[in-house]
Formats: structure tokens, sequence, C-alpha cells
């Protein structure tokens, strides 16, 4: 139960916004009904707000920023509804992954990482902290309902952001464990289940697979729920930085509007690094223990006595042959370091698409003409 009472206070807040309605009592998240119409609830009200939105683009004239501003509602608002029906539907993966980690707990006796609790405090104060930013800025830059915008600016962004710092807060919880089974592993100290040697305590190869094999096969359930989220929040992201950076050109009058879309792109910026950074160290952390291993500095190594080879085989066949690494969409990406520089120059290329000036009007638009695609594709 230590990665349950690790995550325990995040999860919690998550409640607020529909994304856990299952307890936190025990280990097999047994669903609550009053959560789970909560979540529905909340569901209805992140459609509420594209309906805002949509309002507020019929009474204006719609221009390109207006049209950027309701694509990325929508896409928020799929990767809220996205988290919420996983919650509901397919917490099974989740389960699963939760128990192999606590058998990983059991046999090294894992103590709770009070590390991973700092973290979450740490996650709980930047999300608000810039939420009283953004809302401050948003209100005296608007013109319009400032209140009601304040309002759907805390609707889309806070619950997203905790959407998206669950997932970090669980991969992060199996990297710390990953941490120090390398640790152990490279002080060659003994385990629980290692067998012992009369003066020569040590760790068996056959157990730091079982245990290198019940953290890898969590990270996998946790990926394989989170494929599709990650790629709507990739995307969302993405999107959210390159049209606010486009806005920040058309709105040069008003300097607080300015300063609102500068601190949004930061906090998006710093969310999408931050998503990929903690899936690329975990994925780093757990392939590095075959290399471990099998270091001729290795103390363990260099005095085990009854490990046989085809022991030694055996394990450095599963280190070899089952490399970890998170993916999204179904294995299309990989989620790793140099992800970030294919995202920069997709978002690079959008905004050139996005500043080519509309030269001819739309009534004498000529279908085909290099022009009118060029038109159509930066709107």
């Amino acid at each position: 139960m230590c990665i349950v009472r690790e995550l325990k206070l995040f999860l919690q807040l998550t409640k607020l916004f529909g994304f856990t309605p299952y307890s936190l009592e025990k280990i097999e998240l047994p669903i609550q009904k009053y959560a789970v119409a909560y979540s529905l609830f909340c569901a209805g009200f992140y459609g509420f707000v594209i309906y805002q939105r949509s309002i507020e683009v019929s009474l204006g004239d719609v221009d390109k920023l207006f049209v950027l501003m309701i694509i990325r509602t929508i896409l928020a608002n799929v990767a809220l509804w996205n988290d919420i029906l996983f919650g509901i539907f397919y917490r099974t993966k989740l389960v699963i992954a939760f128990q192999k980690i606590w058998r990983y707990d059991l046999e090294t006796r894992t103590a709770l990482d009070k590390r991973v609790v700092r973290y979450s405090w740490t996650v709980i104060f930047f999300i608000f902290f810039n939420d009283v930013c953004i809302s401050f800025l948003t209100y005296f830059s608007e013109t319009q309902k400032p209140g009601l915008v304040v309002v759907l600016y805390n609707m889309i962004y806070v619950p997203m952001s905790f959407s998206i710092f669950k997932f970090t807060l669980i991969v992060y919880a199996i990297q710390r464990r990953l941490q120090r089974l390398n640790k152990m592993v490279s002080a060659g100290m003994r385990s629980v289940i290692a067998e012992i040697n009369i003066g020569c305590p040590r760790v068996s190869m056959k157990d730091v697979r079982w245990l290198h094999s019940c953290l890898i096969s969590a990270i996998k359930d946790v990926n394989s729920l989170y494929q599709l989220p990650l790629f709507l929040w990739i995307v969302t992201l993405t999107f959210n930085i390159t049209s606010r950076i486009y806005s920040i050109g058309q709105n040069s009058a008003s300097l607080l509007l300015i300063l609102r879309e500068c601190n949004m792109i930061l906090f998006c910026t710093v969310l999408l690094i931050t998503v990929i950074t903690i899936c690329h160290v975990t994925a780093c952390e757990a392939n590095k223990t075959g290399c471990i291993m099998f270091s001729p500095q290795l103390k363990f190594v260099q005095n085990r006595t009854s490990t046989s080879g085809e022991e030694g085989i055996s394990v450095g066949q599963y280190f070899l042959f089952h490399p970890i690494h998170f993916s999204a969409a179904a294995g299309i990406i990989t989620i790793d370091l140099p992800l970030l520089l294919s995202i920069a120059g997709a978002m690079t290329t959008y905004l050139v698409i996005l500043r080519v000036p509309n030269y001819a009007p739309t009534s004498k638009l000529v279908l085909g003409s290099t022009r009118t695609s060029t038109l159509l594709i930066g709107l």
C-alpha cells in the first residue's frame, strides 16, 4: 500500500475534478457510485465550458484568433473527458500496476518515500500559484465578462494540470523504486528474498530479474493505460504553445494580455517538458539495471560462486531483449527527449503557416490555388 499512501494526497485532490472515482483505502481501488456520478457531472460541466466559448465566438467576429481559442478549448476538454472515462471504465490496468509495485515493496521492505510526498506538495503549490497569476492577469486583461472568463480558465487548465501531474507522479514513484533497486545492486546488498552465503551476503541474479520485472510490468501497464491521454496531452500542450505565441503578435496593444499569454506559454511548456522528461528518465533508469548487473566492477558478480552459466545467460537475455520505453498513440510516438526537438520543429512550421498574410479576399478565392490552400491551412 506504500504506492497508494505516497500518492493519496494528490489523488484525493484529483477527485475534485472527477478523475478519481474510486476509493483509495484499498489496493483494489473499488469504484464508488457517488464518485462516478460526480465525475459524470464534471464531464458535463467541462462540456458547458465549450458551449460558453462557442457563444463568445457567435457574438463576435469569427477571426483566426477565435478559431484557435475554440480549438484549444475542445482539445483540452477531450483530454479531460478521456481521463474521466478511463478512471471509470479502465482503472483495472492501474490496479494491476499498483499490485505489482506492492509486491516489489513487500519483498524489498520499501517504506513510504517522503520525496514523492514532497514532490506532490511542490506540484500542488506550483499549480495553484500559477492559477492565481493567470486569474489575476485574465481578470484585468479581459474587456467583456472577466469574471466568467476567469472561471472558464480555471475549469479547463487547473483540471488538466492535475490530470497530467497525476500520471507524472505515478511514473516518478516507479522511477524512485528503480533507482533504489539499482543502488541495491550496485552496492551488492542483500534483498529480503536473496539467498544468503556465509560471509558473502549478495543479491541473486534471479532475484534482481524478478524485482525488475515487477516494476517493468507496472510501467507497461501504466503506459498502456495512458497511450491515448499522452497523445492528447502532447497535442493539446503543443497547440496551446503555438497558438498563444501567434496571438501575442496580434494583441500587442494589451500589456496584461501579453503577460497572460506568456504565463500560459511558460506553464504549458513546463507541463510538456515534465511529461516527456519523466518518461525518458524512468525508461533510462529501467534499462540501466542490466548494465549495472553485468558490470565487471560489481562485487556480487565477482564473488558469485553458485550462479550457473545458464542462469547468467538467461538473465542477460532478459535485459537484452526487454528494453523499456514509453510510447503514445498505440506506439506511433516514442516519448523521449528527442521528441522535444520534433515538437519544436512542428511548432515552428505551424507558426510560419499562421503568419502567412491573407492577401486575397474570400469572395475571390479560386479552388485549388496555392494561395487558397495556404489560407485554409492557416485557419
